[in-house]
């Protein structure tokens, strides 16, 4: 029997595969492109913990689901756990994918008690403990240790991040998987239609850009003391920023804003920024940690280079000195004359950008992205069968 003929009887015979992700909005943008892809060959069950973010089912391409799960611990984690167990048990899917670490747990579990062969696994898109210490530490990362154990399999969406698993002793090399080069879902690139921008060395002020959630750990401190000494050395420039206040930023925006309304504005959350790629030249991002750079991926689709710190989660989307820049982790003096040179040789900017939109193109499309995960999905089904 035939590799190929195999693999049609185990699509035709195992059909069912259920997605969980804790929020409609991370169902949208991260499993919905791959549900398009595979409902072609599979029989779908979406499970979100809320219905906020309408979800695209104009092809009925799944169903869909809602069991709230709290984010952090709650006693109302029993009803939703017993309520994935009544759907799992009805269901019977042959496959399940987690995006949440404690709806992983209840995978694990249901899969125990149904006492069927499901593959239950699990996508890491970042760790929670990375930053802290003492014993929150050690439980949240034994955590991810015991999930990885008894999980069929399990993929994290970078590989600065497996690196960094690894280097944890959090699992090993062939315990976790990144697929193709990285990223969950990928990007959208429009290549029929190329970007018409104004080149960077054609403007009179460079805009700066930051997209991503308000808080100390994306450097938003960093962000703020590089803009007022940008400030000072007299360069030309704009700053954009776009995403939510989550730790009281906005009272010290508004000042700035207030004090310098030409050269920085802050939009708050966005459900799309490409409007502000689309008029923007450098992506700053100084975090001090990253699962995966995503935002990185996006700018680039803008022909945007990024200049960000060294730091794991961000291998593989830049290119040091190609498709963007990395400066030494948290040394803010060597960003600052980084971005002050870019600034004073925009073409370097418009060079890097260009390349960052080829890189991009070919390792981290979406067409890209869900053909490599396409690809994983039929090989577990094909495995399992060949045992």
């Amino acid at each position: 029997m035939s590799q190929w003929t195999i693999l049609f009887w185990v699509t035709v015979r195992m059909t069912s595969i259920m997605l969980f992700s804790s929020t409609s909005f991370a169902a949208k943008n991260f499993l919905i492109p791959h549900i398009k892809r595979l409902s072609s060959d599979y029989h779908i069950t979406l499970v979100c913990g809320d219905n906020d973010t309408p979800l695209d089912t104009e092809f009925q391409i799944a169903d869909i689901h809602n069991i709230k799960v709290a984010r952090k611990p709650s006693l109302s984690d029993l009803s939703s756990f017993f309520r994935c167990l009544v759907l799992l048990n009805r269901v019977r899917p042959d496959l399940v994918l987690t995006l949440t670490p404690k709806m992983s747990l209840f995978a694990l579990i249901c899969k125990f008690l149904c006492g069927n062969k499901i593959i239950v696994g699990h996508y890491f898109t970042g760790q929670v403990w990375a930053e802290l210490s003492g014993v929150a530490r050690y439980f949240y990362k034994s955590l991810d240790k015991i999930s990885i154990y008894f999980l069929d399999y399990s993929l994290c969406d970078g590989l600065g991040q497996k690196k960094f698993l690894l280097i944890e002793n959090v699992c090993s090399d062939n315990q976790i998987s990144v697929l193709g080069s990285g990223s969950i879902v990928g990007v959208e690139i429009n290549t029929s239609t190329p970007l018409l921008k104004i080149k960077s060395s054609e403007k009179d002020a460079i805009t700066l850009l930051f997209v991503g959630r308000l808080n100390k750990s994306k450097g938003i401190d960093d962000l703020l003391i590089l803009f007022e000494r940008l400030i000072s050395s007299g360069c030309k420039f704009k700053l954009l920023i776009v995403g939510p206040d989550e730790q009281g930023y906005s009272s010290k925006l508004k000042i700035l804003m207030s004090k310098y309304p030409s050269q920085i504005n802050y939009v708050g959350s966005v459900s799309d920024a490409s409007k502000y790629y689309e008029i923007s030249d450098l992506l700053l991002l100084p975090s001090r940690r990253e699962g995966f750079g995503s935002v990185v991926i996006e700018a680039a689709a803008f022909s945007i280079p990024t200049v960000a710190y060294n730091i794991y989660g961000l291998e593989g989307t830049i290119i040091n000195n190609h498709t963007g820049y990395l400066i030494n982790a948290f040394d803010l003096d060597s960003y600052f004359d980084k971005v002050k040179h870019l600034i004073e040789h925009p073409y370097k900017i418009d060079f890097a950008g260009g390349n960052a939109f080829i890189h991009t193109t070919n390792n981290f499309s979406r067409e890209v992205v869900t053909f490599h995960f396409k690809q994983f999905i039929d090989s577990l089904f094909l495995r399992r069968n060949l045992k």
